[in-house]
């Protein structure tokens, strides 16, 4: 198939219009009568690879996604969180030193999308990290900034 790409042709050799009177002075480009020039054909796309759960690598998308905003913030933050699966959920809130500051969830919820708001205006400025555990083996961490 190399040799189809590198010697592929358009079938255009030279522009057959002449230029413009006025600017821009050069002509359109021709789109040529190849395969390539844009005239609708008749086509049906082959399926390439089959689908599968885990995708072309086999590499799965992770069981938790989350992600917060606005991120740094000043008072709270909204936390938003997607399960893929069912099970048990807890989001905890942690300060740099590892220290647990709050518990946001700590129950069960079906897959889907989720969100919960942390109200930080009793904490200081610095970072946090929120950990979004689902089961006892997913945890997805999010690093957040709290200012003045």
């Amino acid at each position: 198939d190399l040799l189809d790409v590198l010697s592929y042709d358009t079938k255009i050799s030279e522009n057959d219009i002449a230029f413009r009177t006025s600017f821009p002075y050069v002509q359109l480009p021709w789109s040529g009568t190849s395969y390539c020039s844009g005239h609708p054909r008749e086509y049906t796309q082959p399926e390439v690879l089959p689908p599968t759960t885990t995708g072309i690598t086999g590499l799965s998308s992770p069981d938790v996604f989350a992600m917060n905003q606005p991120n740094p913030f000043t008072e709270s933050t909204l936390i938003k969180y997607h399960l893929r699966s069912a099970g048990h959920v807890s989001v905890k809130i942690y300060d740099q030193n590892g220290r647990l500051v709050e518990i946001l969830v700590n129950e069960s919820k079906v897959s889907g999308e989720y969100e919960v708001q942390w109200n930080a205006d009793n904490q200081p400025s610095g970072f946090y990290i929120a950990a979004i555990t689902l089961g006892k083996s997913s945890v997805y961490t999010i690093k957040m900034n709290k200012v003045n």
